[in-house]
């Protein structure tokens, strides 16, 4: 009858559920569940800001689901987000450059705090150096041939895309120009 069907339908979960909790090691379903929560409390947030302090929960987190995660707040509309997930990229131990990619990409966002953010962020890379060179190269051209609708903010970007390109390359400057076209100077340095 009508209680044999339930009960049918609520083992089969209940025994999934149980096999799926064998299955996953411990950590990975404490990453999980810290995953929920952050979503949980990033999908409730009222304010962009809010959302960009939920990014916090992020911290710390080593699998790919959560790498994944970070990396997709890269696209999120508030600016304040993209910041924050910049930052904890940053902060994060990316032994396997995971976050060179996305963060590349986002030397070229709208918002020019999230492209300084990001140029920062890529001084620190450990693997795929070369790659990160070139963005930032690429993303110091690109801004030189913008116009200047905040020309302090621009110039934050790029002393922040030179700053990590004299970490990566371990030049003082490129070709010693100090200072009238160093977007020139480092694509010379590059060829």
């Amino acid at each position: 009858g009508a209680n044999g069907v339930a009960g049918e339908g609520q083992e089969p979960q209940a025994a999934a559920e149980e096999k799926g909790k064998k299955a996953e090691p411990e950590e990975a379903s404490g990453e999980e569940k810290d995953r929920r929560t952050f979503w949980a409390t990033f999908n409730t947030a009222q304010t962009g800001q809010a959302k960009a302090d939920s990014v916090q929960a992020l911290r710390g987190m080593k699998e790919l689901a959560s790498k994944r995660i970070l990396a997709g707040l890269l696209g999120d509309s508030h600016p304040e987000v993209r910041v924050a997930a910049c930052h904890l990229m940053d902060q994060s131990d990316d032994r396997q450059g995971y976050f060179i990619q996305p963060l590349c990409g986002a030397l070229s966002d709208r918002s020019l705090e999230v492209r300084r953010t990001a140029a920062t962020a890529l001084g620190d890379a450990k693997l795929n150096k070369k790659g990160a060179i070139q963005q930032l190269i690429f993303a110091l051209n690109q801004l030189e041939r913008e116009d200047g609708k905040n020309p302090a903010a621009q110039q934050e970007v790029k002393s922040a895309i030179q700053a990590s390109l004299v970490k990566l390359t371990g030049q003082r400057s490129a070709n010693g120009a100090e200072g009238k076209d160093p977007a020139k100077a480092w694509t010379a340095w590059w060829e």
